[in-house]
């Protein structure tokens, strides 16, 4: 299972964009431009709690520039400790999600996120 992350734009459009992170993110659609959507294992939850209030969940309906400082601040909270295991919830592989999530929204500012 795995949160779905999607920045819409605000007449409720998709927004495309010309780069998807790597790292801690899956891609399910690699073609460009894509959908502004990615997925992160439900693993990481309890680290995104620790770090975000109400953990990314807490993000749905916000307006992405308003979650640009929150991700900057969590990833600066987190160690480098990277698994090679995708799905191991370590702060290395919270931080590199949240790092694919910062570099989505520094592309799509105005848009809303949309986490389920």
């Amino acid at each position: 299972m795995s949160y779905t992350c999607r920045i819409i734009n605000t007449d409720g459009s998709v927004t495309l964009v010309d780069y998807l992170p790597r790292g801690s993110v899956i891609n399910l659609n690699p073609t460009y431009p894509a959908e502004a959507e990615f997925h992160i294992t439900y693993n990481y939850g309890i680290i995104f709690k620790k770090v975000i209030r109400g953990g990314i969940g807490s993000f749905d309906g916000v307006y992405v520039k308003n979650t640009i400082k929150i991700l900057q601040e969590a990833i600066s909270n987190l160690k480098d400790d990277v698994s090679a295991d995708y799905w191991e919830a370590t702060e290395g592989n919270v931080k590199m999600a949240l790092e694919g999530m910062l570099a989505l929204a520094v592309q799509c500012p105005d848009g809303i996120w949309e986490i389920s």
